[in-house]
């Protein structure tokens, strides 16, 4: 009987070198096994959704793809793929890739596998305990009271009820730092796409407001009205694919990270409790309250095993995507799977809509120089009907062409105005009319006229001023700033609190693991204390011998 309870102080000693051992083999790289088909998983419901890849590629499709697109973190998402023998996925990141998303989940396989063994060696040895105290407990007595093995057990519960609380609080203030750094990332990647939707809606509607603008008998020739038709059909065919895949994208990451909020929070403040609750019970020496938290606290560390293998995942997630950014950067003219995020306008869509964009202010300008040359500026006679309206005075200047017939940049010539100062410069020009639009006092443009030299004015500087989104448009530089900012401004936070968070579901896991270890080695020492302390009050120690050389009831030496 002493050597079963010798062997059974030691099993939860050997049950943490056998879990160590384990978690450090499964972290290695595992041998690639035989080949063998496999049957491809039902993916989550938002990949579905979004139409994304239902297959896995072979291996030779994603090599034929490199060359147009870009592998991204390609060294950290180089793991072993479940779906493909357990070879090493080669892809980079690539969310709408399953071969990717079975790689990436299988890094979180050390923390799960440890909850499989832990359920099942604990279990047993719970069995084992309950099977021994029933039959045994009842004959055998406990003895063998050491104070420092009893003093060891209590420093260690404390110890490691201390570790379970701080491992909580960083759990807690990792969680609520990564809340507040998916919601800005969320916020800023809608404000993003939002702020160049409404760009592109300003466009469309003053190329909307273009097709009605006429200065006098003069218009946009029918083939022009044709022109902007179809760059407003263009504007909107992009403004909707961005709505659509950013408003997905917040939504899937919304949806993917919030339900992980319930275990989170729930799991981890029923295991503080857990553990507080059972600090005090074994202090007080409830043993069969123990027990039974005992049994609870088995399952229990159980879940938090599997739900940090959960966070452990998110985590690398959040690393291969901050690093994938960090990559596309130094090559942002390449295709790659962040398109799957914010996606990039069709290179050639967007420059159809720049140079479409600039041929309707290279007419608009032209047209409004037109009137002012042929219709303003000359002396008409009365004989030229609508075209006359008794225009004297000096010659109103004409507005200056920033563009040439081959649609470049062009600077201003002397003696135009520039679209900042035109209006008050021609302002100078308009002369007061009688009830038949005659000019009555000297001037140029009558007031309809100059309403209709504003209108057109407005238009041309609009569509102008716009060139410059539209040209970032063409070469991505809207992406580019998207992906700079979310990598400097939101990816330093995101892996700290990711990390922050698998830092404290390790801690908490380990903690409540060792805390039902604790539980049952200072229970038993304190029942040996009791019953040591009991002994020692049923039977005293005897008191101590006189000196030698003196006799009992005498006095003195012999």
């Amino acid at each position: 009987m002493a050597s079963l309870r010798r062997r059974r102080s030691l099993f939860p000693f050997l049950v943490i070198l056998f879990l160590s051992f384990f978690l450090s083999t499964f972290s290695s790289p595992i041998p690639d096994g035989s080949s063998h088909s496999h049957q491809l998983s039902t993916l989550p419901g938002f990949l579905h959704e979004r139409k994304l890849l239902q297959t896995a590629e072979a291996p030779t499709e994603a090599s034929s793809h490199s060359s147009t697109t870009l592998i991204l973190a390609a060294n950290r998402t180089r793991r072993k793929d479940p779906l493909n023998d357990f070879k090493y996925y080669e892809g980079g990141w690539n969310i709408t890739d399953p071969h990717y998303l079975y790689s990436v989940s299988y890094s979180a396989a050390p923390p799960i596998i440890v909850a499989m063994f832990w359920f099942i060696f604990f279990g047993i040895y719970l069995c084992c305990v309950c099977i021994w105290r029933c039959c045994c407990c009842g004959r055998l007595k406990p003895h063998g009271y050491s104070p420092a093995a009893y003093i060891a057990s209590l420093l260690f519960l404390i110890l490691i009820t201390v570790t379970a609380i701080v491992g909580s609080i960083i759990l807690f203030e990792g969680q609520a730092e990564f809340e507040m750094s998916v919601a800005d990332i969320i916020s800023y990647i809608l404000h993003k796409a939002d702020y160049v939707i409404e760009t592109l809606q300003s466009v469309f509607n003053y190329l909307l407001s273009a097709k009605n603008i006429g200065i006098g008998p003069l218009t946009l020739p029918p083939d022009l009205l044709g022109t902007i038709q179809f760059t407003q059909n263009n504007i909107n065919a992009v403004a909707d694919n961005l709505h659509k895949v950013t408003g997905a994208s917040s939504e899937d990451i919304s949806n993917l990270l919030t339900p992980l909020r319930i275990p989170l929070i729930h799991v981890t403040a029923f295991m503080l409790a857990l553990v507080i609750f059972g600090f005090f019970l074994s202090l007080g020496g409830m043993q069969c309250l123990v027990y039974f938290l005992l049994v609870v606290g088995w399952i229990a560390v159980t879940f938090v095993f599997v739900a940090s293998g959960l966070f452990l995942l998110v985590h690398n997630a959040v690393e291969d995507t901050c690093v994938a950014m960090d990559d596309w950067l130094l090559n942002p003219n390449a295709h790659s799977a962040l398109e799957s995020i914010i996606p990039k306008a069709d290179n050639q869509t967007a420059r159809t809509i720049l140079m479409d964009t600039k041929q309707i202010t290279f007419a608009l300008v032209n047209e409004t120089n037109t009137a002012i040359t042929n219709v303003f500026n000359a002396d008409m006679q009365p004989s030229a009907g609508p075209l006359f309206f008794n225009q004297t005075g000096p010659h109103v200047p004409v507005l200056c062409m920033p563009l040439n017939a081959n649609l470049t940049e062009v600077p201003c010539l002397t003696g135009e105005v520039n679209f900042t100062n035109a209006s008050e410069v021609w302002k100078g020009y308009v002369c007061e009319v009688s009830t038949t639009g005659i000019c009555i006092t000297p001037g140029r443009i009558t007031p309809e006229a100059y309403t209709e030299l504003i209108s057109s004015l407005n238009v041309s500087y609009a569509l102008y001023e716009y060139g410059s989104f539209l040209v970032d448009l063409v070469d991505s530089t809207y992406v580019k700033e998207t992906f700079m900012d979310i990598s400097n401004n939101f990816c330093p936070s995101l892996r700290h609190s990711t990390k922050m968070m698998c830092v404290g579901f390790i801690m908490v896991a380990a903690a409540s693991m060792l805390s039902l270890i604790s539980w049952m080695s200072y229970g038993r020492e304190r029942r040996r204390r009791k019953y040591a302390m009991k002994r020692m009050n049923q039977f005293p120690p005897p008191p101590p011998l006189p000196p030698k050389g003196y006799y009992i009831g005498g006095r003195g030496k012999y």
